[in-house]
């Protein structure tokens, strides 16, 4: 008799597609051994929000890792070497009023952005920088450069957005 753990994973591998393309390319694990493993030297902004409004920063990587970054541990959050990020929530404060962002970030279109910018601007900390629409109730999010000796700022722009509002819990505003 099977347990239905053994059971559970028949059912996932009886699926025919699954099951061809395990017998035609085998299972791979070169996405979480190198592409997943990739680091880049950048620091995320909250567009016109300084650190000291912003209450926490929850970052999860496509590798697996996590970050929560509260307080003053916010103050300090300069550039390091992280994972590319695969979803990331902010709360801040700006007139006695709670926002929150939230974004998941598209894995090819991040990782394509990270990659071109280490191309054009290899050995440079970067900047992921999340600007909120408060009328619109989004956050576009753009990886930028850091300023050339001209002042200008090579930046690219993720298609996909996230969305931005008033927390419903109001209790960050007390801190």
């Amino acid at each position: 008799m099977n347990t239905p753990r053994e059971e559970y994973n028949k059912k996932l591998i009886g699926y025919a597609k699954a099951e061809a393309y395990i017998a035609q390319h085998g299972i791979n694990p070169e996405p979480y051994k190198s592409v997943y493993r990739q680091r880049y030297n950048y620091t995320v902004e909250i567009e016109n929000i300084t650190y000291d409004s912003t209450k926490v920063m929850r970052i999860d990587f496509y590798n697996g890792e996590k970050d929560m970054i509260i307080g003053e541990e916010l103050e300090n959050n300069f550039f390091k070497t992280k994972a590319v990020p695969k979803y990331i929530s902010v709360k801040w404060m700006e007139n006695g009023v709670v926002y929150f962002s939230k974004f998941d970030s598209p894995e090819e279109e991040i990782f394509k952005a990270f990659a071109d910018m280490s191309i054009a601007r290899p050995d440079e900390p970067y900047i992921l920088v999340l600007k909120p629409d408060y009328s619109r109730r989004s956050l576009s999010v753009s990886l930028c450069s850091q300023p050339d000796d001209n002042g200008e700022v090579y930046e690219i722009k993720i298609s996909k957005t996230g969305r931005t509002g008033k927390s419903l819990n109001q209790s960050f505003a007390n801190w």
